[in-house]
């Protein structure tokens, strides 16, 4: 079944990450995900099973963009 919520999200997941390649290169996208990653383990755990849930994905994007130079 599609989900517009979350495709919209992955997309924009995407390009977020992408932008931080494009800004900072490799490095800025490691640290941005391994900050995403520590926040999302403490915050918003999940045990991997079935669609990451929506709650997670939002928090995830907003670390990340929250680490857009500018």
């Amino acid at each position: 079944m599609l989900d517009p919520d979350r495709d919209r999200l992955s997309w924009v997941l995407a390009q977020i990450e992408a932008e931080l390649q494009r800004r900072g290169g490799a490095l800025l996208l490691s640290t941005a995900r391994e900050l995403a990653r520590d926040h999302l383990e403490r915050h918003h755990p999940w045990n991997g099973h079935g669609a990451e849930p929506l709650a997670r994905m939002r928090a995830r994007l907003e670390v990340l963009s929250d680490l857009l130079p500018p």
